[in-house]
């Protein structure tokens, strides 16, 4: 079960400002929701939170997933190019000078955190990190980064962790337990399941014919279409299924820089359907029409939608994954893969559990049971006690 680890203080020992800034570089759609409930619980105890958000990168707004947030305020993000890099600065010094806690994304694209934690050096402010400890996706080029990274891993008042693993990782650097918040990462999944049940069979039938699926043997890969999600490699193991199965078809939603060969191959080959972007009632009724969902490369937080909507992800031992996959238990919510780099074996296991209805519907009964455990309303919650802690410790 989710946990939090904080040192035992009270809401009496909450300094007179309670102001807290929460900076993140844009809103995805995914983190809405957990923004208007964090909201809320911090009006409920008395806090101030005030959510100061920016623009996507170039790149990112073919992800077509940014929103807007009406309680939060928009400030246009400045993007630097650097070498291999991009920096961004967030103009954001002036909004933040009154916070007593300032909270940010440990990021050291992220300009913006040196001079805040310049100011906590100095005694104005108190900063807190929020990420993955180390960047998962991290090759020999970021070197210089990630020891940046390292280095400052000790230097925020405060850590929220996305996970135990980045707990066990920030604190074998010699950071404070007891200034750790574990708060599970995770998305809205009882909006999924509710979706899921509002559609009835007619409605998906329709879905099916406007898009073009005839076959019960359909798989999903749903997610940003870039080169830590191996699409090259996905559409060689479709190709492969598709020998296997002749009534395998593929549905893929996202977008990204390597969409183009998505859009490519599926004109060449049409049992695969490529969406774009899909968000809500769409997205949830190409998961009803996929026995499995195939992400050979990273996984992250499309874990809690395989599990929410009860479509088993199998995945590889890519050594790249973002922290929740944790949440995933080969052979019983999911399976990965191992090796990673061989397609045939990789496409054998998905015709295995194909093909395999028993198999794979103990699958299902993992997903099923994994959902209640990660839901954004915990999330919030531990964040929210995170937030009370922090604000109660002293520099």
């Amino acid at each position: 079960m989710p946990i939090i680890k904080t040192n035992v203080t009270t809401k009496a020992r909450i300094m007179r400002s309670n102001k807290v800034v929460i900076l993140y570089r844009y809103i995805p759609q995914y983190r809405l929701e957990f923004y208007k409930r964090l909201y809320k619980l911090c009006e409920n105890k008395g806090i101030d939170l005030q959510v100061i958000y920016g623009d996507p990168s170039k790149s990112e707004k073919t992800k077509g997933d940014s929103v807007s947030f009406d309680q939060g305020s928009f400030v246009k993000n400045r993007y630097f190019s650097f070498g291999h890099s991009e920096l961004i600065w967030q103009p954001v010094l002036g909004l933040t000078r009154s916070a007593d806690l300032v909270i940010v994304e440990q990021a050291n694209k992220l300009l913006i955190n040196f001079p805040l934690l310049l100011r906590q050096l100095c005694g104005i402010q108190r900063i807190c990190f929020v990420g993955h400890g180390r960047n998962f996706q991290a090759t020999k080029r970021h070197r210089l980064s990630e020891l940046l990274k390292k280095s400052l891993i000790r230097t925020p008042h405060w850590w929220f962790a996305y996970t135990s693993r980045v707990a066990n990782l920030v604190e074998a650097s010699g950071f404070p337990a007891d200034r750790v918040t574990i708060y599970n990462n995770a998305i809205d999944t009882y909006a999924l399941s509710a979706l899921r049940r509002e559609i009835s069979e007619g409605e998906l039938r329709d879905f099916a014919a406007r898009i073009g699926i005839t076959s019960k043997n359909v798989c999903l890969f749903v997610g940003g279409i870039y080169s830590e999600k191996r699409i090259s490699f996905l559409l060689d193991v479709c190709e492969r299924l598709r020998t296997r199965i002749p009534d395998f078809q593929m549905i893929v939603v996202g977008g990204g820089p390597d969409d183009c060969l998505v859009r490519n191959f599926s004109q060449k080959h049409p049992w695969l359907i490529f969406t774009g972007p899909l968000v809500g009632r769409e997205k949830v009724k190409c998961f009803m029409l996929s026995k499995l969902m195939l992400m050979p490369g990273l996984v992250g937080l499309a874990v809690l939608d395989t599990f929410a909507l009860e479509v088993p992800v199998i995945t590889t031992n890519v050594p790249y994954h973002s922290p929740e996959i944790d949440y995933l238990e080969s052979g019983s919510n999911g399976i990965i893969v191992s090796p990673f780099d061989d397609a045939d074996c990789y496409a054998a296991k998905v015709a295995e559990f194909l093909l395999d209805e028993q198999k794979r519907l103990k699958l299902v009964a993992g997903c099923r049971s994994s959902a209640p455990i990660y839901t954004i309303e915990k999330m919030a919650d531990l964040f929210c006690d995170g937030i009370v802690q922090a604000l109660a410790t002293q520099r």
